[in-house]
């Protein structure tokens, strides 16, 4: 028997095998997909199953991992981390003012009235110039510093502010929370401070115009030289009268009266420059007291850093949203093959 006759024999009988098993068709039944070496390509109508379900098993968990990955994008946040400031906010500023007349006995009052220099300085914290100037001083970005920078009410007491940052940068948050304290007290209490100095301004002026317009830079100074003159002048009128020196006396008079009358005039001008002085005195002060109590704020100002925030919840969360989303495709890939199960029951093995 030849080669060829022989492989037709195998060939053969492999048919109706095939056939007596329910397997398909045999070699007289219609065509085959056999290519001649045993190797069976399959019925091109129904493709086989077992590259769809190598898909699906490769496919699903993907889509898992990729509903994962989404979640933890929009809900895990990067590490942050916390720096905090307390700063004293001195008594001559208006909220604080109003709490320090609130009695002792009613601390409940005294905590609402200050409730309301912490929502000023939250405000401050957070205004436009304030952000603009610190992102500029720091290098943080603005978004990050309207909603990382809180003010409260620090316990126990009724001038003391808490400021707390936190940001994503460890090496900025101390940095930022630094700057936008003292920034916030500028802008708190640089008004006063430009206030005062405006009128110390105005004061300094209305003390140099009347100078100018008297031709007196310190008319109390010259009263003082002229009385001690005319003092001396009388003096010597007594000795000329004790004396019956009548020429002399006559002399002495008429010089007197002058002296006086310019002491009279004088004694006004004195009058106005001493209340232009106290005026320009009081302003002095007030700008001292400003600039004092600004310097004593940012002095106050003491950093600490907290630390790392604590992200564990969220990554619990998108830990069990992970495990969700895993068992969810494997119960779909298991669905799937068992009703995929069903359908390779043959109806001859029923």
């Amino acid at each position: 028997m030849t080669g060829r006759g022989l492989l037709d024999r195998v060939l053969g009988a492999r048919s109706q095998a095939r056939a007596s098993f329910g397997g398909g068709p045999s070699d007289d039944d219609g065509p085959d997909d056999d290519d001649g070496l045993g190797n069976d390509d399959g019925d091109d109508r129904n493709p086989p199953k077992a590259p769809r379900r190598l898909r699906l098993a490769i496919a699903f968990p993907i889509a898992a991992a990729l509903v994962t990955a989404t979640y933890a994008y929009v809900h895990i946040e990067p590490e942050t981390y916390q720096a905090s400031a307390t700063v004293i906010v001195p008594a001559g500023t208006q909220c604080v003012s109003t709490v320090m007349e609130v009695p002792t006995s009613a601390p409940v009052l005294a905590a609402n009235a200050f409730s309301q220099c912490v929502s000023t300085f939250q405000h401050l914290l957070t205004s436009a110039p304030v952000v603009n100037q610190v992102s500029s001083q720091t290098g943080e970005r603005k978004n990050d510093l309207v909603s990382g920078l809180t003010a409260t009410i620090t316990t126990g007491s009724r001038t003391k502010i808490l400021v707390t940052y936190t940001g994503p940068n460890r090496k900025t948050v101390q940095d930022v929370v630094q700057h936008a304290t003292v920034d916030s007290l500028d802008a708190l209490l640089g008004p006063q401070v430009s206030a005062s100095a405006q009128a110390l301004q105005i004061a300094d002026q209305n003390v140099a115009d009347f100078a100018t317009k008297t031709g007196y830079s310190f008319p109390d100074v010259d009263y003082k030289i002229q009385q001690q003159e005319l003092n001396h002048l009388n003096r010597s009128l007594k000795l000329a009268t004790l004396a019956n020196d009548s020429p002399r006396v006559r002399g002495l008079t008429s010089v007197i009266a002058v002296r006086n009358a310019d002491l009279v005039q004088l004694a006004a001008k004195v009058v106005d420059y001493q209340g232009l002085k106290e005026a320009q005195l009081s302003a002095q002060a007030k700008n001292n007291k400003a600039q004092v109590d600004l310097n004593s704020a940012k002095g106050s100002v003491g950093v600490k850093f907290i630390g790392k925030v604590s992200r564990d919840p969220d990554i619990v969360l998108g830990g069990v949203a992970a495990g969700v989303a895993i068992l969810l495709s494997l119960g779909y890939i298991f669905f799937i093959e068992s009703l995929n199960g069903r359908d390779d029951i043959s109806p001859d093995a029923v």
